[in-house]
């Protein structure tokens, strides 16, 4: 489709204009003057696709991914040479250029952004295509992969209804609203209006003699969220939360953006992202929490734990071969729970949602195009709910006679099945207790447990507790 080649274009150059802030004091700057800025970039954008070409081209022609829901990757073909081309003219022609020149000193260049320039080019060369958003759907996705609930699962999701929703969380129907910037097509007069205002600026250095650095820098203050760094061989990335949140109260401020919808009042921490050409046809490519992730929002909260990387994906392209690592640390979600029924806000109950330590290898090659092999699956700690300091609700698995989950995806006539190795049990432990009457919950939530059986004998089998009011004991029901 055309959006997902355009995507993978704006990937590719994303990924290209990568950079981060060291961790210990940085040298001076060496000198650099504007002239040098437009050319040494694009030469250094131009490698990096090459590399991403040479490593990853083959991806998108395996079985697996053709035949999948998985993200998509850049198939380097004609269209996407064509959006690659019209990125570096826009980069080239309406942003890097002498009339953006603001202050050209020896050993830094600060470009303050025209909006009428700028749209021009994001018109002209990008036919306004940055406003364009897809709107996932995870129920439409889950329901690609695993098929229809089993019965036993479906019957109790409408008791589930009656759980406590969040207090001042966020709805997702609002959120949808963001697809009308781009349903109503690109303004280039309201673009221009809001770039003045913002006073977006680059500011350009020289960390070594072959290294880009590029800082984006918004409002009269200044604020940095972004920072960029590239050379020929790497692009690393970093972006500052707190810095971001600033950016966007003063853009919010300075463009007179509707504030129906807050910001949340705290966002801190710092994540980077990192591109490395290994070889001609090896590439690296990694994410990191730099520092702890916090979010404060009316009533809820979102703590990440820093972790160095918690992505990790190699490919080579001389073997055909993407290996990718995910390892995670503590990730909880914070928010009051209420019942249905208008309460007082003193009477509302803490609660956090936590996933902890959660880690696997994912591996594809073009020899086994057919399918993708997720390894040792582990997460260290249950997925838990904890309501008022006690843990209502705990997911958790056992694997039988293996310390670890291997899970394959495998392209069968178009269509991709799912295996599990080895045999699997997830354990779902409900404990609500007294606060079964509070919430105005089933009974049987009170004290029930559901043990899932996952193998290659047959449909999954479910075994519950006996329970008040609930699910039968036994049960058999087909996922895949």
């Amino acid at each position: 489709m055309k959006r997902r080649h355009w995507i993978a274009g704006l990937v590719a150059i994303a990924i290209s204009l990568l950079v981060a802030c060291p961790d210990e004091p940085a040298p001076e700057n060496l000198p650099i003057e504007a002239d040098e800025v437009s050319e040494r970039l694009e030469e250094d954008l131009r490698e990096h696709r090459a590399a991403a070409e040479a490593s990853m081209g083959w991806i998108a022609e395996t079985r697996i991914w053709q035949s999948s829901e998985l993200p998509a990757v850049d198939a380097f073909d004609d269209e996407s040479e064509r959006d690659f081309e019209a990125w570096m003219s826009f980069l080239t022609n309406y942003v890097f250029i002498d009339e953006h020149v603001e202050e050209d000193a020896a050993r830094s260049v600060i470009y303050l952004l025209d909006g009428e320039r700028v749209c021009e080019g994001l018109d002209v060369e990008l036919e306004g295509r940055i406003s364009d958003f897809i709107v996932f759907n995870p129920v439409d996705m889950t329901t690609d992969l695993v098929g229809e609930a089993p019965t036993e699962i479906a019957e109790a999701a409408g008791e589930f209804e009656r759980l406590p929703t969040l207090a001042g969380g966020p709805n997702i129907d609002e959120m949808n609203d963001i697809n009308q910037f781009a349903a109503d097509g690109f303004d280039r007069e309201r673009c221009q209006e809001n770039i003045d205002a913002a006073q977006v600026r680059l500011r350009v250095t020289a960390p070594s003699a072959a290294t880009l650095g590029i800082a984006l820098q918004i409002d009269e203050e200044r604020y940095e969220p972004i920072a960029f760094r590239i050379s020929p061989e790497t692009s690393l990335t970093e972006i500052d939360l707190e810095e971001s949140l600033q950016s966007l109260q003063a853009v919010r401020q300075a463009v007179d953006l509707d504030d129906s919808t807050d910001l949340p009042e705290v966002i801190e921490g710092r994540v980077r992202s990192s591109f490395e050409i290994e070889a001609d046809a090896r590439t690296l490519q990694q994410m990191s929490v730099v520092d702890d992730i916090r979010i404060e929002s009316d009533n809820t909260t979102l703590n990440i734990e820093s972790a160095d990387p918690f992505f990790e994906r190699r490919v080579n392209g001389d073997i055909e071969e993407l290996v990718t690592t995910i390892d995670i640390g503590r990730i909880a979600l914070g928010f009051p729970i209420e019942e249905r029924e208008e309460v007082d806000e003193d009477q509302r109950l803490d609660s956090e949602l936590i996933v902890d330590s959660f880690s696997l290898i994912a591996t594809l090659t073009a020899e086994d195009d057919d399918e993708l092999l997720l390894s040792n699956i582990r997460p260290e700690q249950p997925l838990s709910w904890v309501i008022d300091g006690e843990t209502v609700f705990e997911l958790s698995w056992s694997l039988i006679d293996e310390d670890a989950l291997d899970l394959v995806l495998r392209a069968e006539n178009d269509v991709t099945g799912v295996e599990l190795v080895p045999a699997v049990e997830l354990i779902l432990d409900f404990q609500f207790g007294d606060l079964t009457e509070r919430l105005d919950l089933p009974a049987w939530l009170a004290d029930h447990t559901w043990v899932i059986r996952i193998d290659d004998a047959g449909a999954p089998v479910i075994e519950a507790d006996s329970v008040i009011d609930g699910p039968d004991s036994t049960d058999e029901a087909g996922i895949f």
